[in-house]
């Protein structure tokens, strides 16, 4: 009965906290939000995030992936070795 009541407690304390890092993500991702933005620097933003997705994912993504991915192979390989 106290395991439950742990995880119960666990739980919403989880919730809780992410509740509040999605309201202090919220606050700052939106606090310097301006509704009067002139067409060209909303352009100039697009641009600028999908270059910097582009820049982060050759950087970054893909070569975690291929480091991941080989290194299961190796794992792989020495598990069947050891068979």
């Amino acid at each position: 009965m106290s395991q439950t009541r742990i995880t119960s407690q666990s739980r919403r304390t989880l919730h809780v906290a992410l509740a509040l890092i999605l309201f202090i993500c919220l606050w700052a991702g939106w606090s310097d939000f301006d509704v009067q933005m002139s067409q060209n620097e909303v352009r100039e933003g697009i641009r600028s995030t999908i270059r910097q997705l582009i820049q982060f994912s050759i950087q970054f993504a893909i070569p975690a992936a291929i480091i991941a991915f080989f290194v299961k192979e190796i794992i792989r390989w020495f598990r069947s070795r050891d068979v």
